[in-house]
């Protein structure tokens, strides 16, 4: 029987692969032909994207702006979904 974590990053897993198939079904439809990533700004308000500018340290500006507006939102979720997966592999029920 899986954990609670195991099952949080199959789950983070299914809709990192529902999210790029989403984005290539939108390329294909798309007249130009071209791929238009959608990062976690997007999905927010514009505090969301903005949020780095608030955070004290200009390391955790630069790693938040990362996370939020350079990183791929299929990425990030693939990374949680494996995060997820390894730590519910070492830890039992």
């Amino acid at each position: 029987m899986m954990n609670n974590m195991t099952v949080f990053g199959f789950t983070s897993l299914i809709s990192e692969v529902l999210l790029l198939g989403y984005q290539a079904l939108a390329y294909l439809m798309d007249v130009n032909n071209q791929w238009r990533e959608i990062f976690l700004g997007d999905l927010g308000d514009s505090y969301l994207y903005n949020f780095a500018d608030h955070l004290p340290f200009e390391v955790l500006q630069q790693g938040g702006d990362f996370l939020i507006n350079g990183l791929p939102f299929y990425q990030l979720l693939m990374a949680v979904g494996l995060f997820f997966i390894l730590i519910g592999a070492f830890v039992k029920n």
